[in-house]
């Protein structure tokens, strides 16, 4: 499995990154946790997602704890989701920023933060409000970031921006490095900024590829009031694509790394079996814009 490097950062991130959000320890024991980190971590995938505002992040920071004990010198990439401001602030606080890093360093026992997921929320969470606090802050935040990349804290600066106006503007930012957001095969509302992504030497690692369990085999076999438009869509794309149903995991775990933009697809495993499917479905997969912008154009004529 080759590393993808996240635009021109100088980071280069596994093209899976596993998701922490759903490492549950209701689900799956301490032991059989660690297991699994070193079952992804053997089969080279080394990049692994976080946030102290998961209910399950204290297990998932003692799992790796766990890790590193077993694997002394191995060598993890750390992408961390962070919101500065919050909900419940009006602007942004560099000061908070500076401690949520430092706090997330600190619970993951980690030197540096390769690449932060930043969020700018309000109450309400629109962009009437988060626009004007995006303008506010871009020297703030520039200022802030130098220091900490100064100081080896930081790698890349990247947003999950909520909406395509945010992302419009936030991609102008010279701090921001891309983004960590959406794509999948019925989420195709960032598609439009990748090509002047990868021309401005920005990344991309695409969120929720199997669409929250909507892109699955079973969506299509157990359709219901709620999965009717969604599961026509997909068969109709299959179809269009000549790929079997059976084939659909595979598909769309694929889809977003065939744009060079996109240097990783993050997927939330629990079990080996799983990370073992997702492994074979990336492994030796290259980029190939003229299949992305096929799969594209069947999405745009696919039913809804």
């Amino acid at each position: 499995m080759n590393n993808r490097e996240f635009g021109q950062s100088g980071i280069k991130l596994s093209p899976i990154t596993f998701g922490s959000m759903r490492l549950d320890p209701n689900r799956i024991e301490l032991e059989a946790a660690v297991e699994l980190l070193t079952y992804l971590y053997d089969s080279g995938v080394n990049t692994f997602h976080s946030s102290h505002e998961y209910e399950t992040d204290s297990f998932f920071c003692q799992v790796m704890q766990q890790f590193r004990a077993r694997h002394p010198g191995s060598e993890i990439v750390h992408i961390a989701k962070i919101g500065a401001p919050h909900f419940d602030e009006d602007k942004f606080n560099s000061a908070k920023l500076v401690t949520l890093i430092e706090n997330r360093l600190q619970q993951l026992d980690t030197e540096q933060i390769d690449l932060v997921q930043w969020l700018v929320r309000h109450q309400p969470n629109d962009d009437q409000h988060r626009l004007p606090i995006l303008a506010e802050c871009q020297a703030e935040l520039g200022e802030t970031w130098a220091q900490l990349q100064k100081q080896g804290k930081v790698g890349a600066l990247a947003s999950f921006p909520y909406s395509v106006p945010f992302a419009e503007a936030v991609l102008q930012f010279p701090t921001c490095s891309g983004l960590v957001t959406y794509l999948n095969l019925l989420e195709l509302e960032m598609t439009p900024f990748l090509e002047q992504m990868e021309h401005a030497g920005q990344g991309y690692v695409a969120i929720r590829p199997l669409g929250g369990g909507l892109i699955t085999t079973k969506t299509l076999v157990q359709k219901n009031e709620n999965t009717t438009n969604d599961a026509d869509k997909l068969e109709a794309m299959l179809t269009a694509l000549e790929i079997p149903v059976a084939d659909l995991t595979k598909f769309a775990v694929q889809f977003p790394l065939l744009h060079p933009a996109v240097a990783s697809v993050m997927v939330s495993v629990t079990s080996i079996n799983h990370a073992a499917e997702i492994i074979a479905a990336v492994d030796g997969i290259k980029s190939d814009r003229t299949a992305f912008n096929n799969i594209l154009k069947q999405a745009e004529y696919a039913p809804i």
